[in-house]
């Protein structure tokens, strides 16, 4: 049994939150930004809330003692993240919507949805339009957006802040 159940609790939450903000990140056709910003505030409203109850289920004397020796284990990025994890919740509720930035990405045309054909002569390939994009080359290509949070795709960032949650209800175990 969990020493930290209602925080434990919300940190699922945030899981949940977070694959349906992967869910809604991969869609290639028809993504709707409204979806992204829920889930994104669903997810950081989420974790918040698990670092809330984790101090209120071990007590505000452990919480404290705990979260230094966590934050003191973690390198120079990692803190930082964790501190922009806490404040990007706060700007959400209280401020505005979280700043996010649309980055396109190019999908080989294999690897398009079903029901989306490309023509193409055989043997011919083209270069990849994002410059640097991976794979170089294919025979067409589909331009989807991606929905980035801290420069790096939101479901990325959001990953990142559950797993440093998951990390400090692991001290208090």
């Amino acid at each position: 049994m969990s020493k930290t159940p209602q925080a434990a609790k919300k940190l699922g939450q945030a899981q949940f939150f977070l694959a349906l903000l992967r869910d809604e990140n991969a869609k290639v056709i028809g993504q709707d930004g409204r979806a992204i910003e829920a889930h994104t505030s669903g997810c950081l409203g989420a974790l918040k809330s698990a670092v809330y109850r984790l101090k209120k289920d071990v007590g505000r004397a452990a919480f404290t003692v705990g979260e230094s020796r966590f934050k003191a284990g973690l390198d120079r990025v990692e803190r930082h993240r964790y501190e922009r994890m806490m404040n990007q919740r706060d700007f959400d509720v209280h401020e505005g919507d979280v700043p996010t930035t649309i980055a396109q990405r190019a999908i080989p045309a294999h690897l398009a949805p079903r029901g989306v054909q490309f023509f193409a002569p055989p043997g011919v390939v083209f270069p990849n339009p994002i410059p640097g994009g991976q794979p170089a080359f294919s025979i067409g290509w589909m331009i989807a957006q991606e929905v980035h949070l801290d420069a790096a795709a939101v479901e990325t960032t959001c990953a990142r802040y559950v797993d440093l949650v998951a990390r400090l209800l692991a001290e208090f175990q």
